[in-house]
């Protein structure tokens, strides 16, 4: 697989984990389920953040 398409699906996952991790805390206070999937989400950002900063430094 090709390094830009790697980053463009890592940026897309991202992208949609921070999303995900918005609307779920909307609810968090009422709702455990949508607590614990806002945490959830917002560690796979900071997956993918972590990953693209490690492909780009590797690219380097």
């Amino acid at each position: 697989m090709q390094m830009a398409s790697m980053m463009a699906m890592l940026s897309a996952m991202m992208t949609q984990a921070e999303a995900c991790a918005a609307e779920c805390m909307k609810y968090a206070d009422m709702h455990e389920d949508c607590r614990m999937c806002a945490e959830v989400c917002r560690q796979c950002a900071m997956a993918c953040s972590e990953m693209m900063a490690s492909m780009s430094d590797s690219m380097a």
